[in-house]
């Protein structure tokens, strides 16, 4: 599966009947070695991608659909739009903190480990928060003392959430990428040990493929 397929908004619509029939459609497939009588390989693909854009694969329980990648598009919209449109302090802040807000949420749905540390998790919250209203508070200061910097406008949201985003996910996944790291299971999802490569790997990703997405509508 391709990362397109895991912000697929379509997937949001699935129910829960829905997700039980991929389970069990996966399950005969696992059993038997076979796909189901009447089953053609691209519904059988669908099946997967529906389970794992939408089941934690530690837990095995349905992810919260605000918090799945697939919601990241949807979400991200409005909260962009109010972040370019904010001109006072109050929206400012208030458009840094809804952004940050959800970023926790997502970030807390995408974990890869069956617990969290709530602790960690408010803490990098308090952080983001923190980092991105005093970027996005700076860089207006600094746009109305020097005008020739106002060509940055668009960029100051940009690199307010891409840097608080970025504070936030190393905190929130702090475990993975600078304690026990990541589970690293077979093919047939047996645990094989723990990796902290794979984790840091995962987190550096994560950051990357987020600034990319953001970066566009910010600009824009």
């Amino acid at each position: 599966m391709g990362m397109y397929d895991y912000i697929d908004p379509r997937t949001l619509l699935l129910t829960s009947d829905d997700l039980k029939k991929s389970k069990d459609m996966l399950e005969q497939f696992k059993s038997s070695g076979k796909k189901p009588e009447g089953v053609t390989d691209a519904e059988m693909w669908a099946h997967r991608k529906n389970i794992e854009v939408s089941i934690h694969p530690v837990t095995g329980d349905e992810l919260l659909k605000v918090g799945r990648m697939s919601a990241f598009v949807p979400m991200n919209v409005p909260l962009c739009a109010f972040m370019l449109m904010a001109n006072t302090t109050p929206k400012v802040l208030a458009a840094q903190w809804l952004n940050q807000t959800y970023n926790m949420v997502n970030n807390y749905v995408n974990r890869s480990g069956a617990t969290v540390e709530w602790s960690a998790l408010l803490q990098s919250y308090a952080l983001a928060v923190t980092a991105s209203c005093s970027i996005a508070l700076t860089g207006r200061k600094l746009m109305a003392a020097v005008p020739a910097l106002s060509v940055m406008g668009p960029f100051v949201p940009y690199l307010a959430v891409i840097s608080a985003g970025t504070a936030n996910v190393s905190f929130t996944r702090m475990e993975e990428w600078n304690g026990k790291g990541v589970a690293i299971v077979d093919e047939e999802g047996n645990e094989l040990g723990m990796s902290k490569a794979a984790g840091q790997m995962g987190v550096l990703q994560t950051v990357l493929s987020r600034s990319c997405f953001l970066s566009p509508s910010h600009q824009w």
